[in-house]
């Protein structure tokens, strides 16, 4: 039977036998499963006891109840990965990893799977929740640690510095801001932006600590096609794919091959450049518009955090809309736009709904402007 993990993020709390064990794993969130026992009970019946195998829930899939979707990956994939991350960052037997990532997400897995390799050590860093000073100078010693965004502008936010024996912080989960990079930097933090999806164990592209350049891990052999869709073929890639819908369950297993992800990219000599979703390329009034450019535009102009949504309009195909947690100016954001990039109208939430790695839920924002 697949055994259930109701996890946070302590090190600690898997079995020893997890990584060497025949036993299928299901890895859920403590604070998703705390009013959802029927609906944990149920997948740890219903999803498919793959043997050797974990099953993860993929980011901002959980906000809705009964609806969800889980990646089976085999043990060794995780472990393929956790090698090769192992080999970029020269990791060695006598460096401890600071852990601040949930367990339940390949992100936190990810750690304990390199750890495991090597003997580390894995250092619980968030006991009682995220606290940016818990892992700045004098809290604690250790040489890796692993990110997201978010936590990066807390700690700029906050002028902490890092630890000295830190000297590597892979940041993963969602987009680094360039700026975020640098001031996380000339604060001494050894930033590592990287690029890496649950479907193939963790990162697939990480920078070193020369720049933030994404180079492409061991593991992975990557092409883009010509609508610059981003290919990947690795060992460490997931074996299926099971959709929740209330009670019904379907089963996608991955096809043989080279699997085609949802992200836009250029790759030149192993080096990963990424250009957005893409389901972010939308057409307005018959002209492309790049979301993922278009926000990154927004955001340098304004000196502020916003995504933008588009929804569907009767005669120009999509309307833009702008979200930030703070006020914003139509007239300043559409200053210098082309027609077609032209924002539609404004919203202000009071704070962005976040996924347990900070990345922000699009799906509810979006549901919201169509009420």
């Amino acid at each position: 039977m697949t055994r259930l993990h109701v996890l946070q993020s302590d090190p600690h709390s898997l079995p020893k036998d997890f990584w060497t064990s025949a036993t299928c794993e299901l890895m859920v969130i403590a604070r998703w499963a705390k009013d959802r026992s029927s609906e944990v009970a149920w997948l740890q019946k219903n999803l498919p006891d793959l043997p050797k195998h974990v099953w993860l829930s993929t980011s901002g899939t959980l906000a809705t109840p009964g609806a969800s979707q889980w990646i089976a990956l085999s043990k060794e994939a995780l472990l393929i990965n956790a090698e090769s991350v192992n080999q970029h960052l020269s990791a060695q037997k006598n460096e401890a990893w600071g852990l601040t990532l949930p367990l339940a997400h390949v992100g936190g897995l990810g750690i304990l799977a390199r750890a495991h390799l090597l003997g580390q050590v894995v250092v619980g860093l968030t006991p009682a929740g995220w606290d940016p000073h818990r892992i700045a100078t004098g809290a604690w010693e250790g040489q890796l640690l692993s990110l997201v965004p978010t936590q990066v502008h807390d700690l700029v936010k906050h002028r902490l510095r890092p630890p000295r024996s830190l000297r590597a912080v892979v940041v993963g989960g969602d987009r680094l801001a360039p700026e975020l990079y640098e001031q996380g930097r000339e604060l001494g933090w050894p930033l590592l932006p990287s690029y890496g999806l649950t479907e193939c164990g963790s990162q697939i592209a990480t920078a070193t600590k020369n720049d933030s350049t994404l180079k492409l891990l061991s593991h992975v052999t990557a092409r883009t096609d010509p609508e610059d869709r981003l290919w990947l073929e690795s060992a460490a890639l997931f074996t299926g794919k099971a959709d929740i819908l209330f009670d019904q369950l379907t089963w996608h297993p991955r096809e043989a091959g080279a699997w085609a992800t949802q992200d836009r990219a250029e790759i030149q000599d192993e080096q990963l450049t990424l250009l957005g979703r893409m389901d972010h390329v939308v057409k307005v009034r018959g002209e492309k518009v790049d979301l993922s450019a278009l926000e990154a535009q927004l955001q340098q102009k304004c000196n502020n955090t916003l995504i933008i949504i588009s929804l569907t309009d009767e005669r120009d195909g999509a309307a833009l809309w702008a979200v930030s947690e703070t006020l914003l100016s139509l007239d300043a954001l559409n200053k210098d736009l082309l027609p077609h990039q032209k924002i539609r109208g404004v919203h202000q939430v009071e704070s962005f709904p976040r996924t347990a790695l900070g990345k922000i839920r699009r799906g509810e924002i979006k549901a919201q402007l169509n009420r």
